[in-house]
C-alpha cells in the first residue's frame, strides 16, 4: 500500500489542519507497513511543522504568490510519485488548485481517492464568500467531490454535511486525535478568587469572539486571554469590541503561541473557550481537555459530549447562551472545576493518535478491498436534491 496526503501547506498559523495531518501522518507511519508520504507546499521563510522519521516527505518550495495558489508545481509532483499500483490519494481541503489537482492526478494515475472535506462542507463555510464557492462548485468543485471515493468526516456533524448537499460516497466517521502531555500536573483553578477564561485559535469571524466579548461584559471576577493569529483581520474589530465594552482591564491579546506557550496557557487559566459558529471538530477543545482545563464550546461545534462526561458546557450559540455558560463556570467552584478537569482527560485518552490511525488504516484496506466494511464506515446513499 503507498499513500500520500496532500495538504496545501503546514504554516504554523494555518490552523487544525497543519497540525492533526502531520499527527495522522506519523500515526500510520507507526500502524502500517505501508508506504505512507506527505506532500505539501512552502514558502520561503515560513515555519511548517514537520512530519516525523520513516515519513517520506515532499516539499514544494514555491517563489511567489501566484506561484503558490496555482499550485502546478505541486501537480507535477505529485505526478511524479503517484503509480496505479495499490496507491491511494488521501486529500485535505477543498477549493483551491492544489485540492483540485489531487482529484485529477487520483483518476489520471488509477489511485483511489480520498477527502478530508475539514469542515469546507459545512454550512457557515458555504456560506462564507458564497458567490465565489457558487461559482467554482459549478465549474469544478462539484465534479471534484462526485470523483471522491471515500470521504472521511471527524464528526457526525460533519456527515451530516457531506450528506445534506446530495454527495452519495462512502463516508468514514473518524475524529481527530490527541498527543497527551507527558505530565498531567497539578492545577490550581481560580487564582485570587477569580476565573481565567481562555480563548485559543484562529482570529476569524467563524471563531465567534465578537459573541465571548459581548457575553463578558458585565460579569465579574474574570478574565479573558485570547491567543492566535489574526487569520482575516478581524482582530481589530475585536479589540475595538473590547474597549467600546470598557473590558481592557480584564481581556488581554498575546498574539500566536506555539506548542511550549500552548501548554503554559492551559496551565495558567480555568476555562477554556470556544464560541465557535461552526467547526466540524476543535481540535483545540481536545487539547484543553487533555491539559485538564474545562471547557465552554458553542452549539456550532460538534462537542455535545462535554455536558454529558461532566467537563463543560454545550452552549447555544448566542451571546445569551455564552453568557450563561460563563456564569456558570463562574459559579463552579475551584473543586468542582478540578473534578471536571479529570473527567475531561479521561475523555480526550479516548482519542489516542495511535487508536486514529488504526482506523483510517482499516478504511483504507476496505477501499482497497482487503477487509470488510468497517463498523465506523456509512455506505447509505442520501436522496439527490
Amino acid at each position: 500500500m503507498k499513500v500520500i496526503h496532500t495538504v496545501a501547506d503546514l504554516h504554523r498559523n494555518s490552523g487544525g489542519p497543519s497540525r492533526t495531518v502531520v499527527e495522522l501522518v506519523n500515526g500510520l507511519s507507526q500502524v502500517s507497513d505501508g508506504e505512507i508520504s506527505i506532500l505539501y507546499q512552502e514558502r520561503a521563510g515560513w515555519d511548517s511543522n514537520r512530519p516525523g522519521a520513516g515519513i517520506a516527505e515532499y516539499c514544494v518550495s514555491t517563489r511567489s504568490k501566484l506561484e503558490h495558489l496555482s499550485g502546478l508545481a505541486f501537480r507535477q509532483m505529485l505526478r511524479s510519485i503517484s503509480d496505479s499500483q495499490r496507491t491511494i490519494i488521501h486529500n485535505h481541503g477543498i477549493w483551491l488548485p492544489v485540492n483540485h489537482w489531487a482529484v485529477q492526478v487520483a483518476k489520471s494515475s488509477g489511485a483511489k481517492f480520498v477527502l478530508h472535506p475539514r469542515g469546507m462542507l459545512e454550512e457557515w463555510s458555504l456560506s462564507h464568500n458564497r458567490l465565489r464557492k457558487q461559482i467554482a462548485m459549478a465549474l469544478f468543485q462539484r465534479r471534484d467531490l462526485e470523483q471522491v471515493d471515500l470521504f472521511v468526516a471527524t464528526s457526525e456533524a460533519e456527515m451530516e454535511s457531506i450528506r445534506k448537499i446530495g454527495l452519495c460516497k462512502p463516508v468514514a466517521l473518524i475524529p481527530n486525535g490527541i498527543k497527551m502531555p507527558a505530565t498531567e500536573g497539578d492545577h490550581s483553578f481560580k487564582m485570587k478568587g477569580e476565573t481565567r477564561f481562555l480563548f485559543l485559535g484562529r482570529i476569524h469571524r467563524k471563531k465567534g469572539l465578537d459573541l465571548l466579548v459581548n457575553a463578558l461584559s458585565g460579569l465579574d471576577q474574570c478574565t479573558l486571554t485570547i491567543a492566535g493569529p489574526d487569520d482575516d483581520g478581524s482582530l481589530e474589530d475585536i479589540l475595538a469590541l473590547v474597549k467600546k465594552s470598557q473590558l481592557q482591564h480584564r481581556v488581554s491579546y498575546c498574539g500566536p503561541v506555539g506548542d511550549s506557550e500552548k501548554s503554559k496557557l492551559f496551565a495558567d487559566n480555568d476555562v477554556l473557550v470556544l464560541p465557535s459558529r461552526s467547526e466540524n471538530f476543535g481540535v483545540v477543545v481536545l487539547e484543553a481537555l487533555a491539559h485538564g482545563l474545562p471547557v465552554i464550546a458553542s452549539r456550532g461545534t460538534p462537542w455535545e459530549v462535554l455536558e454529558a462526561c461532566n467537563c463543560g458546557w454545550w452552549a447555544p450559540t448566542s451571546v445569551s447562551g455564552i453568557r450563561t455558560a460563563l456564569v456558570n463556570a463562574l459559579k463552579s467552584s475551584s473543586e468542582e472545576l478540578k473534578v471536571m478537569g479529570a473527567s475531561g482527560r479521561e475523555l480526550a485518552r479516548k482519542y489516542r493518535w495511535e487508536d486514529i490511525a488504526t482506523q483510517t488504516l482499516e478504511a483504507y484496506q476496505w477501499l482497497l478491498g482487503e477487509k470488510t466494511l468497517p463498523s465506523f464506515v456509512s455506505t447509505e446513499h442520501s436522496k439527490q436534491p
